[in-house]
């Protein structure tokens, strides 16, 4: 997530959708580590999309994630 948020502020007057994609997920460590700053950004208008990939079947799924 560190490439991410260094994106968000190198490109901020150009990047409005983020789109996350992930073959392993801990709910607990994003809500730690990056939930609270995504949110900023998703009120400055910022859009986000969480996927998860799974191994080996290569299914996509969504990721429920709250950034209010």
């Amino acid at each position: 997530m560190q490439g991410v948020k260094k994106h968000l502020i190198d490109c901020q007057s150009v990047v409005k959708l983020v789109v996350v994609v992930s073959d392993t997920w801990d709910s607990s460590s994003f809500g730690r580590n990056h939930a609270e700053e995504l949110a900023a950004w998703r009120r400055r208008g910022v859009r986000f999309i969480f996927s998860g990939v799974g191994v080996p079947r290569n299914q996509i799924f969504p990721i429920s994630i709250n950034l209010t």
